[in-house]
């Protein structure tokens, strides 16, 4: 078995280690407190202290003692005095020196339009990927910078799943667009497709993530609420625009079967 090292144990980067240390993975993980390691020990995972601001401190080459490195990192605050591309640049260049073959970013779909029709991985507009101040295109080609060949990204929908609430935000508030669809994905199938590509040393692509039913905004968080026990959004007919994630291109090269193909079902 590979050993795999995960930059990042918040929600995914914790449900993917639980799965592979499971599977029967070495498996370590990176956190930025000593009070997390009993909890990511508990779910068979080795803690390694490490921070990145935006050069490494701590256990960097403990975590690089690897055959593949997913990196989860979210991206810092604006305060932070760095960015998230400088924080990837310098994992870049510390994994190809480190001489790991096979490097898997959690990205995000937020790197394509709002066109208002289906989307695949070749529909990134490089003057529209900027999302809340951050250029996802500039984050990606960051990771990719030191060793291109050995870098897979993954475009994640709205993640779902154990441990997050997906009506909190938008409870009571109004809600435009109530028919358009959404684009959701559940975080055991993000562990399950990660699992995949590094079974299958898949290396160099770029795949899309997302569960491939696409309710409405009105049912998907109206059950959502229910399920939470809280008011539903305020829906209105506003028009608001929209994009659909195709992953044709991930179940076509992985063969893979979605754990929690319809959202409505997964909630």
């Amino acid at each position: 078995m590979k050993r795999v090292s995960i930059l990042g144990c918040g929600r995914v980067g914790m449900t993917l280690g639980k799965e592979l240390a499971q599977a029967g993975y070495a498996v370590k993980g990176s956190t930025t407190c000593h009070e997390r390691f009993h909890q990511l020990q508990l779910l068979g995972i080795e803690p390694v202290k490490l921070t990145f601001t935006p050069k490494p401190e701590g256990e960097l080459d403990n975590l690089l003692d690897a055959d593949a490195l997913v990196v989860c990192l979210t991206p810092p605050g604006r305060d932070s005095g760095y960015t998230y591309n400088d924080q990837l640049s310098a994992i870049s260049k510390a994994a190809k020196k480190a001489g790991i073959k096979q490097v898997i970013l959690t990205g995000a779909t937020f790197i394509y339009p709002l066109s208002n029709n289906e989307v695949t991985e070749e529909d990134v507009d490089s003057q529209k990927s900027a999302f809340m101040g951050l250029d996802w295109l500039d984050a990606e080609n960051a990771l990719r910078s030191a060793n291109p060949e050995a870098v897979t990204i993954l475009r994640l929908a709205g993640l779902m799943g154990e441990g997050h609430n997906a009506a909190a935000y938008f409870s009571g508030r109004p809600m435009a667009g109530a028919d358009a669809p959404v684009n959701m994905i559940h975080q055991e199938d993000v562990a399950g497709v990660i699992r995949q590509l590094i079974e299958q040393d898949v290396c160099g692509e770029v795949f899309n993530l997302c569960a491939p039913l696409h309710p409405s905004r009105r049912e998907f968080y109206t059950l959502a609420s229910e399920k939470a026990g809280i008011p539903a959004p305020q829906f209105t007919d506003e028009p608001k625009p929209y994009r659909i994630v195709n992953c044709d291109k991930l179940q076509a090269k992985l063969d893979y079967t979605f754990r929690h193909p319809d959202p409505l079902k997964a909630l």
